[in-house]
């Protein structure tokens, strides 16, 4: 509740306290969504899910990013295998979208469906559980990469940056 009230305070200068009071009417109304049955609030979260990808594809098409250089930052390099600190990055972007509370809401999620006592019956019901999933995650991998091309479009400094006499870094 705090965090969503802080980040409401950043984004649109909303009080603290207001914040918390518009969270917590969030929850009363994924609690009532649930109410009328599971499906809801799945259609709810596929809206909020449609509203994020969309204000992503709006920011990186504004930030216009060199997409010759995302795809190749795509390609994995030796480099992530011998300089530590790339495996440390590339361990925590594949952490980031391989959330655990992602699978086991998933998880959670097929134990609402119906499905049949047979084998064949167990065996589709785990089929259409792993589309599910992998799109999930095939989702939160886009829209992290949507994050990670976004800041870099948006924040990168040039090869040699430009610093004025008095500005420049010291060396030690």
């Amino acid at each position: 509740m705090i965090g969503t009230a802080i980040g409401l305070n950043l984004i649109f200068g909303i009080p603290l306290e207001i914040g918390v009071v518009i969270t917590a009417l969030d929850v009363f109304l994924i609690l009532y969504l649930q109410k009328l049955g599971f499906r809801w609030v799945e259609a709810f979260i596929i809206a909020l899910l449609g509203v994020i990808a969309v204000c992503f594809g709006i920011q990186i098409a504004m930030a216009d990013p060199n997409w010759g250089e995302v795809i190749r930052g795509f390609a994995p390099t030796t480099e992530i295998v011998t300089n530590p600190e790339m495996l440390y990055l590339a361990l925590g972007i594949l952490g980031a979208t391989v959330m655990p509370h992602n699978l086991y809401l998933h998880s959670g999620i097929v134990q609402t469906r119906a499905y049949g006592d047979t084998l064949p019956e167990k065996r589709q019901a785990i089929r259409f559980a792993t589309i599910d999933s992998t799109v999930a995650l095939m989702f939160a991998l886009l829209i992290n990469a949507s994050i990670l091309i976004l800041a870099a479009a948006a924040f990168q400094l040039p090869a040699e940056p430009k610093w004025p006499n008095w500005a420049k870094p010291m060396r030690c």
